[in-house]
């Protein structure tokens, strides 16, 4: 089911059937401002070591098994790839998940001070299934 700028599928299977599931592997993420960048997901709770904003690439290993790579701009483009500066008002849309809403409005309030913003208001959707639109 399509919804606003997310697609939600209530069932794997439908999609899935006779194939082979994919895993989740690693999450690539170019950014302008390392730094800034990396103390943001340390708001969000990923334990990215001390100093390692520093680098041009960071590399989040997650207890689930999956990664999540950050890249400076310029070290994306010194591998002679051909990367653009992405256009539009969102570059990635990665969702995290809580267990009620209180504590959803608390997380969306310490990203909004620190200085996210927002494109969609439709943070803490909870109806349906796992929260997404019925």
């Amino acid at each position: 089911m399509f919804h606003g700028n997310f697609l939600y599928v209530q069932n794997k299977d439908d999609i899935m059937t006779g194939f082979a599931q994919p895993k989740l592997h690693t999450i690539g993420i170019v950014v302008k401002d390392m730094p800034r960048s990396i103390g943001f997901y340390r708001l969000l709770g990923l334990d990215i070591p001390e100093g390692d904003e520093q680098s041009p690439h960071v590399e989040y290993e997650s207890s689930d098994g999956y990664s999540i790579g950050f890249d400076t701009e310029a070290a994306v483009m010194e591998t002679g790839e051909h990367w653009r500066h992405p256009s539009g008002s969102a570059r990635v849309n990665l969702q995290f998940q809580l267990e009620t809403p209180h504590q959803v409005d608390e997380a969306f309030a310490r990203v909004i001070d620190a200085g996210a913003g927002v494109y969609a208001r439709h943070h803490g959707m909870r109806s349906g299934v796992n929260g997404s639109p019925a």
